[in-house]
């Protein structure tokens, strides 16, 4: 062999050598192989715990408790990975395996489980962490206005509408005029017509509380007021019911009017024609047209100079319902009385806008 011509000793030293050179070639693959079946664990660790800390940071100001820096490389694998967060872009962020553990250091875990950073790390950490945000297109705002809790748009709350409920006064003529205040004495006797075996007093009265009937049926608040008007009385309408008389017994018919110095004539004329029509449509009596000033200047409308008198305000009339001392009128009057009262309600309710269409 190539190796015999050498000495004894040659022979030795050489396959001393060779045998090194295996043996370390052996080790130095070995070493090879082991190297490419594991990775970069320092330099894994540092990226993984650097996500774990700007995303602490970042999330810090809500309430969210941040997680642990990561120390075992043998639990990294890829689901440990992502939940530790996405890998930074910034290179100044990327940190070597001799500061890792300073990076470590600035996040100490409080008993509570929130993470305590410095100042000056938390305040880099949080505007790279708002600049990172900002580029994915959601951004640190987005996050406090979840903290802050849905916004629930609420619509505004129904109004209630209180709705005025309609007053009417009705007023029974000549009933308990002895009781009329002093400053209408004069008509404490005044007892009203006769005739048929009934005065007027009882005819009006029946007919008031008829129509009262009628108009509470649909709401209306109603007064059936005596002789005696309480001072300054407001309502939506006032109706005063009276009964003509005459010594011939030859008149007969109804008739309406309103005051002479009325303060709101229009209306006045408005609840007139109503009553009128609709009475007149109920009863079928002829229209009286012999309206006196008895009728026109009626103490109840002369709130200028009395004080148990309507309010200025209050639309009003005087309906004489037809003639007591006429046999034709006291047909109706007497046997109708339903027919009567409903002609007086309907022309009320037509003057309030609540009639039938």
């Amino acid at each position: 062999m190539w190796w015999k011509p050498l000495g004894s000793d040659s022979r030795v030293k050489l396959l001393v050598t060779y045998l090194s050179v295996s043996i370390l070639a052996v080790i130095l693959v070995a070493q090879f192989i082991a190297a490419a079946e594991r990775p970069d664990e320092p330099k894994a660790l540092a990226v993984v715990n650097s996500a774990v800390e700007e995303t602490s940071a970042g999330i810090s100001g809500i309430g969210v408790i941040s997680a642990e820096p990561i120390d075992d490389a043998s639990a990294m694998d890829p689901s440990r990975e992502a939940a530790a967060g996405p890998e930074l872009d910034d290179p100044a962020q990327t940190v070597s395996p001799g500061n890792a553990s300073e990076r470590r250091g600035l996040q100490k875990p409080s008993r509570s489980g929130a993470s305590t950073m410095a100042p000056d790390r938390l305040d880099d950490t949080g505007s790279r962490y708002e600049a990172a945000a900002a580029a994915r297109g959601d951004g640190h705002a987005g996050l406090q206005a979840r903290d802050a809790g849905p916004t629930l748009d609420l619509a505004p709350a129904p109004q209630i509408v209180r709705s005025h409920v309609k007053r009417v006064g009705i007023q029974v003529g000549h009933w308990k005029a002895a009781e009329l205040p002093a400053e209408l004495a004069t008509l404490r006797t005044a007892t009203g017509a006769y005739g048929g075996g009934v005065t007027e007093s009882q005819l009006n009265l029946d007919i008031a509380k008829r129509v009262a009937s009628l108009l509470e049926a649909k709401g209306l608040n109603v007064d059936v007021l005596p002789a005696t008007i309480p001072p300054g009385y407001q309502a939506d309408a006032f109706v005063s019911l009276h009964a003509d008389g005459n010594a011939s017994g030859l008149r007969n018919g109804f008739k309406l009017a309103r005051a002479t110095s009325s303060a709101m004539p229009a209306k006045d004329d408005a609840l007139l024609a109503d009553v009128r029509d609709e009475y007149r449509a109920a009863t079928r009596l002829r229209w009286d047209d012999n309206i006196t000033s008895d009728m026109t200047g009626y103490y109840a409308f002369a709130n200028r100079r009395l004080k148990h008198t309507i309010a200025p305000t209050t639309p009003a009339v005087i309906l004489e319902l037809g003639y007591l001392t006429s046999a034709s009128d006291r047909l109706t009057l007497f046997g109708k009385p339903d027919a009567v009262a409903a002609g007086i309600a309907r022309g009320i309710l037509r003057f309030l806008g609540l009639g039938e269409e």
